[in-house]
């Protein structure tokens, strides 16, 4: 899908289908899309029939709360190939709006919209379209599972047009892969988000003075999972104190995102004091020091309930610097520490991002 105006026009002719199963089937309004991919080749520009050209099929959708458009494969029409003569079949629901991919490794990429309509008995589409050769301006890549580098299905890719606001939201084939159709002198931020997965930071697009490049990007994402723990070293509250500095308020308002990102997960904030002090004031100022993290975390309007916040003091060193030993400043830094650990999981609360099939 290609942010403002198409560059290709595609010729639509409706159709009478005389097969019995379709007619049958216009109670549930629908209508059939048949067609012919075509390239130009040679010197006289003879068309000729591409065959081998993958065909994605996208149920639009508006998510007005979350001002996109969102592209979710259709599930009833699953991906194909053109044939040896570069046609292609689909039937197609006039209740829901589509967009049509077709892309072939070495050709430009196209697109074609199909807007909701009513159908009449037998009704449906043919069309031609002409894919030339070159790359145009497209996004592709995969979503990975970063442990497993397995493809990451139904996972939600944001396309955002920096300059316009404009934001798209597609979502993965089940190999993880996803395709988008770019427009010259743009800047585009290009990020990836999947339940029970750690986002990471948007990859930039610049289209700036091109009109020929495909941009592959593979993103990886981290999985949630119980137990799972972040940590946290650095100057994150005052000395001997429970008061956040500045750096501690950045980690835990990524920590927010997460939590925003995922609403079904719940978190342990814990944290812990080197061994240096008394055994009892330590295990005080951690407690002290969590509930500060926990609160911080509550203010950015994520529910008390899903934090929980534990002090241990000096109890979980990560190293040999317990009582009694001589250890270095960089060692005592190891075990100042601020642990996230996810302590719960609800899936049938944390689909803020996946398709609603």
């Amino acid at each position: 899908m290609r942010f403002g105006r198409l560059h290709t026009i595609f010729s639509l002719l409706f159709f009478t289908v005389v097969a019995p199963h379709f007619a049958q089937a216009q109670t549930a309004n629908l209508y059939s899309v048949s067609g012919q991919i075509i390239t130009d080749t040679g010197k006289k520009k003879k068309k000729t029939p591409l065959e081998q050209v993958q065909v994605l099929v996208y149920r639009v959708e508006q998510d007005t709360s979350r001002g996109i458009r969102k592209y979710l494969l259709d599930k009833e029409t699953p991906a194909q190939n053109t044939d040896l003569t570069g046609k292609f079949f689909v039937e197609l629901t006039g209740d829901h709006a589509y967009c049509l991919i077709f892309y072939k490794e070495g050709y430009q990429a196209q697109e074609l919209h199909l807007k909701k309509r009513r159908i009449k008995s037998g009704e449906g589409i043919s069309i031609e379209i002409p894919m030339h050769l070159g790359t145009g301006l497209l996004a592709k890549g995969q979503v990975v599972n970063q442990a497993s580098q397995k493809g990451i299905t139904k996972a939600e890719v944001l396309l955002t047009n920096k300059k316009t606001g404009e934001r798209l939201a597609l979502f993965t084939n089940p190999q993880g892969q996803f395709y988008f159709l770019l427009s010259p002198d743009q800047t585009y931020d290009l990020s990836a988000y999947k339940a029970f997965y750690f986002s990471t930071p948007a990859q930039q697009i610049s289209t700036k003075g091109i009109t020929e490049k495909v941009f592959s990007h593979t993103i990886e994402l981290k999985e949630i999972k119980i137990g799972e723990k972040m940590v946290f070293n650095g100057m994150l509250f005052s000395v001997n104190s429970s008061h956040l500095s500045r750096q501690g308020q950045n980690v835990l308002r990524k920590v927010s995102d997460i939590l925003k990102e995922n609403p079904g997960i719940s978190i342990e904030v814990g944290c812990h004091t080197d061994s240096r002090g008394e055994d009892e004031y330590n295990l005080e100022l951690s407690q002290s020091q969590a509930e500060a993290a926990k609160n911080f975390i509550k203010n950015t309007g994520i529910q008390v309930h899903r934090v929980s916040a534990v002090g241990y003091g000096e109890q979980q060193p990560v190293n040999e610097c317990v009582n009694g030993v001589k250890c270095s400043m960089k060692k005592h830094n190891e075990n100042r520490r601020l642990e996230i650990k996810i302590t719960g999981i609800n899936e049938d609360t944390s689909q803020l991002l996946a398709p609603n099939y």
